[in-house]
């Protein structure tokens, strides 16, 4: 009999283990997945509600009766496998977004569901066996981000499956007898599934025309014969090389869109026209015409993608070029063509190669350059928490227009090629206002500032030292007679004066003022920074590292996040009022716990986003640090809540921990901050260190309210009650992580930090003065003890598995900012 129970508890541990882990990289690669197959809102949307899955598979687990439920845990291990199978056949055969979305949700409810069940069945103690889901979870984090690597998206997905059934399959065994006969089916398939990645599944997933994908528009191009010749896959996001019949130019492309041009430059050396093309038609070209010869020795270049930028400065006589870039998908396909594009990534003698996030180069950096050359610089893939207008850029706040303008020698130049007039607007805000926080006037920047460019690709160019008025009509002809009017052009010194020309993207003859009105006026003195961007229609406001999302230009707040909000404001109203509904749990006991746990899942996901974004610019590799991160809280959180078994039905005990979370959040906000900066050049182990000096404390605190208001729930009112309370926290922290996209867009991440401890603060005094609750466990001590034989089982439980996933899926998302790419 005690071969049986700990050969039980051994398999039950297993369970949980491989299904949390799976789980948790499951999302992070299915964030790839759908960042390659849809464009940036369906991404978010997609990965965003399937959050909700996990809430309504663990309420589901409520309302099976016992046979219901054992058939149902009978099929869920063929489940997840053929619901991938059906999304990847839904895309295939262009279906509707609903049918591709409808296989995710699912899959998270299996998911939850079977979480729930092990949590309400396991006869391990509730720390052990808590321990064990946050080093599952911790495991997948960083399993996730080598397996991305190793396998690629598709390929990543269908190995986790496979770890996902033989998890639901081991669940069975420990759950309900006389199931060896199933068993072997479930592993067959298991094993069949292992034997398609032999196969590049990879393939399977290409994106579509009709989602408006930059690369699938270029191959659906039947006159440009274009075809994918090279294709990577890793943690980075999925990169192509694509090649038509124009044998001068091939085109990278990451996530199938933002490409960015390789030049042939056959032994070296540039063909005579393509060569011209660079320099006086290129725009990133056309804006060095200016710079005088002896100015041209070092440069660099942020985002070099394929390299056209690095070309067109060789093109252009510049001695040396450090080329920063940060996919190392575009390098190595680079690299491979060497003999095409003349081995510039190949140890050309002109060119320093660095693949490195760019904002962290210059900060790091110790050389000054003549040029500072950004083209481009955006991925337009779901990357981040979601959407285009939702992706973190810090190469743009008005901090890194500081760091620029320190790294740049005393005549040297900034050269910004943007994609549209609004991006020029705003750049040239954040500019003015990194003046202004060295106490410099609109008035006098300007006059640092040139902005040139039809409106296609405007140009925005800052020099170190003041142009003077004879730049300013340099400036100016070279405008004219290379007919780049347009929307955004202003010169320095030159006066307001009606021009005609011939708008070269439209071919309409157009009659306007030379000068931008709002740029000349506050150019003039005669508007404000504030006044600038408020006349404007679009969101052309300055942007910070604290809220630093540069591509949200709409004037209200993009509608795919208000979307997931209000749903997840709609289904945590559905939850409760279901909850409340049932008589089993209109009690003060009921109620308690289950707003308990609706604010721990708010509360948590809000601190942990905030927390996670101050590392980003630390470590300069964003999927990297989400991945050690992510583990390190995980980790931290476990070993809390291991600790939270002496708290027990002592208040007092519990208020010291929701006492310590809100000064622990606080002190990190304002500690972090001057750490990370002086420890930023450290190598790799001490930054760990620091990391994990400031990270720890604050979520090693964590772990303690929720296992111990899991322990305390399941003594006074048993297991039964489960499948809610994981279902509300699971709904909450996706409603917290919207909210945290939101509060950081308006306000900033410090006040997302400053929500989170409020949360903790709330509930410290919800614990002090109104849950007496807490500590009545003379109900139904004899329910507990029929799921509940272990010895140890008064020791209290599970805290926020599907809060910890709940953040992968609102805002891990692709992986990677601060992306440069054309």
């Amino acid at each position: 009999m005690k071969d049986n129970f700990s050969q039980n508890r051994m398999i039950s541990a297993s369970s949980l283990f491989f299904l949390t882990a799976g789980s948790l990289a499951l999302e992070v690669c299915l964030t790839r997945l759908f960042s390659v197959l849809f464009l940036h809102a369906y991404a978010y949307l997609i990965i965003s509600l399937s959050m909700a899955g996990l809430g309504f598979g663990a309420v589901l687990v409520y309302f099976l009766g016992e046979n219901r439920k054992r058939r149902y845990f009978d099929l869920l291990a063929f489940l997840p496998l053929a619901t991938f199978g059906a999304l990847l056949l839904f895309n295939a055969w262009r279906a509707h977004i609903t049918l591709i979305f409808l296989p995710t949700l699912f899959l998270f409810a299996y998911i939850g569901s079977a979480t729930t069940h092990l949590f309400q069945t396991s006869r391990f103690s509730m720390p052990r066996l808590y321990a064990i889901d946050l080093c599952g979870a911790a495991a997948g984090a960083l399993a996730s981000y080598f397996l991305l690597n190793w396998l690629g998206g598709v390929n990543a997905i269908v190995l986790l499956l496979v770890v996902v059934t033989i998890s639901l399959a081991l669940l069975n065994l420990t759950s309900f007898p006389n199931t060896s006969g199933l068993m072997k089916i479930k592993l067959a398939v298991a094993l069949v599934a292992v034997l398609f990645l032999l196969f590049d599944l990879n393939t399977l997933a290409v994106p579509r025309y009709d989602r408006f994908k930059n690369m699938s528009t270029v191959l659906a191009d039947k006159d440009k014969h274009a075809r994918i010749v090279e294709t990577r896959w890793t943690a980075f996001g999925r990169s192509d090389l694509v090649e038509t019949d124009n044998p001068l130019m091939k085109t990278l492309y990451i996530d199938g869109a933002a490409g960015t041009k390789m030049v042939r430059m056959k032994n070296g050396e540039l063909e005579p026209s393509l060569k011209k093309a660079l320099k006086y038609q290129y725009v990133a070209g056309i804006c060095l015409l200016p710079i005088p010869p002896k100015q041209r020795k070092n440069a660099l270049v942020i985002g070099s993608g394929g390299g056209i930028d690095v070309v067109t400065l060789l093109a252009s006589d510049y001695q040396n070029i450090t080329a920063v870039e940060i996919n190392p998908d575009f390098i190595s396909i680079v690299k491979e063509y060497g003999d095409y594009n003349g081995g510039i990534y190949n140890g050309h003698p002109a060119v320093n190669l660095v693949n490195q996030e760019g904002r962290s180069f210059i900060r790091k950096a110790a050389k000054r350059y003549d040029l500072i050359s950004m083209s481009l610089p955006i991925i337009k893939s779901a990357r981040n928490i979601g959407s285009y207008a939702l992706t973190e850029n810090h190469l743009f706040t008005y901090e890194a227009f500081s760091e620029y303008w320190h790294a740049l020698d005393d005549n040297g130049y900034l050269i910004v090629v943007a994609h549209y007039p609004t991006e020029a607007y705003r750049l040239a805000a954040n500019i003015v206002k990194a003046f202004d926080a060295k106490g410099v006037e609109p008035v006098e920047a300007m006059k640092h500032m040139v902005l040139v460019g039809r409106d296609s690709a405007p140009l925005l160019i800052l020099r170190k030292k003041q142009f003077t008025a004879k730049d300013g009509e340099t400036y100016y002809g070279m405008i004219r007679a290379m007919g780049l009017e347009g929307e955004v052009n202003f010169v320095p010194y030159v006066d307001q004066q009606r021009i005609e020309f011939v708008n070269r993207d439209t071919g309409n003859r157009i009659s306007k003022n030379f000068n931008n009105e709002l740029l000349f006026a506050l150019s003039r003195g005669q508007i404000s920074l504030d006044e600038y961007i408020a006349r404007h229609g679009e969101n052309i406001s300055w942007i910070s590292d604290d809220s630093p999302f540069f591509y949200q230009m709409k004037s209200v707040l993009p509608w795919e996040i208000l979307f997931v909000f209000m749903a997840a404001g709609m289904i945590s109203v559905i939850f409760t009022v279901v909850f409340l509904r049932e008589k089993t749990h209109n009690s003060e006991q009921n109620r308690g716990f289950f707003a308990c746990f609706a604010v721990i899942g708010f509360a948590f996901i809000q601190i942990e986003i905030a927390a996670i974004q101050k590392f980003i610019l630390f470590w300069g590799h964003k999927t990297l640090a989400l991945s050690f991160l992510l583990a390190l809280i995980l980790i931290s959180m476990g070993l809390g809540s291991l600790l939270s078994g002496y708290i027990k039905s002592d208040r007092r005990k519990l208020m010291a921990p929701l006492f310590m979370i809100p000064i622990l959040v606080l002190s990190f906000h304002w500690m972090s901050g001057p750490i990370l900066k002086n420890f930023e050049t450290f190598p790799a182990l001490a930054k760990a260190m620091v990391t994990g000096g400031l990270t720890c404390p604050v979520f090693f605190m964590m772990g303690f309210p929720f296992p111990v208001f899991l322990g305390r729930a399941r003594k006074c009112l048993g297991t039964e009650i489960f499948p809610w309370l994981i279902g509300i926290n699971s709904i909450t922290t996706l409603l917290g992580g919207v909210a945290a996209i939101l509060t950081a867009i308006l306000f900033g991440y410090r006040y997302v930090l400053m929500t989170g401890a409020l949360c903790y603060a709330f509930l410290l005094l919800t614990v002090m003065f109104r849950a007496r609750w807490l500590s009545d466990v003379s109900q139904v001590e004899s329910v507990s003890n029929r799921f509940f034989n272990d010895p140890s089982a008064d020791s209290p439980g599970k805290t926020v598995l599907l809060s910890n996933n709940g953040f992968v899926l609102g805002h891990l998302g692709e992986v990677e900012n601060g992306g440069i790419q054309k």
